[in-house]
């Protein structure tokens, strides 16, 4: 299992746990690339934790976005899966204060939405993107699997 955590403020927290891959064995690209997850939200004193499916694209485009936003050059990085159940984007200012906005949805019963926003900054980023860089290397991008 390999964990991306976003912290802010206050002990507010997103926290993906990714549990490997949901196939073995498949035929096609699309197939290898879903990926068994779990997502929980700490704010304050709401909590939500759904399992989910996201797929390698979901993590190496917010890697990519990340990057740039963590050398200077973008301002936003954001996570969106196709099921929809977890969003989420990231914005940093010129100081280095840093804001996550997004929802996590349980699909599973009925759509419930958690929203969150909290404040974090670049130092907590920097160990998001550390982990995010696991997730990627760990769980890469398969064109079939046998």
């Amino acid at each position: 299992m390999t964990t991306l955590t976003l912290r802010g403020e206050l002990g507010r927290r997103l926290l993906i746990e990714v549990h490997g891959y949901e196939r073995d064995a498949v035929e096609g690209p699309d197939d290898a690339n879903w990926l068994r997850c779990s997502a929980e939200v700490e704010q304050g004193a709401f909590r939500g934790a759904v399992e989910a499916s996201f797929t390698t694209h979901d993590f190496a485009c917010l890697l990519l976005e990340l990057d740039k936003l963590m050398a200077g050059e973008g301002a936003v990085a954001s996570f969106n899966t196709m099921e929809e159940a977890l969003k989420f984007r990231i914005e940093v200012d010129r100081a280095g204060r840093a804001t996550a906005v997004g929802k996590l949805r349980d699909n599973q019963a009925g759509g419930v939405e958690l929203s969150f926003h909290f404040d974090s900054d670049l130092s907590f980023l920097t160990t998001t993107h550390a982990e995010l860089k696991s997730v990627v290397a760990t769980f890469p991008h398969r064109n079939a699997s046998t």
